[in-house]
């Protein structure tokens, strides 16, 4: 098993989170923040992947070769 975390800066991941739930988004953003900072402390993955600024299919590509599905 590969584990590969995706990455975007915390403001990123608020405002995205905002956009998709413009009218409460406290609570998914207060639970983006827990689980940002319990994986950034836990390093559970094997490959971290940044996301900001970056096209999907890129970032796509990107998981598929480093978990080996691409070569």
């Amino acid at each position: 098993m590969t584990v590969v975390r995706l990455h975007a800066p915390l403001s990123v991941l608020e405002q995205r989170i905002r956009l998709g739930e413009p009218s409460t988004p406290e609570t998914e953003i207060e639970g983006a923040r827990w689980w940002a900072e319990h994986l950034e402390n836990a390093r559970l993955e094997d490959h971290l992947v940044e996301t900001h600024d970056r096209p999907v299919g890129e970032i796509a590509r990107e998981v598929l070769r480093l978990a080996s599905w691409l070569t």
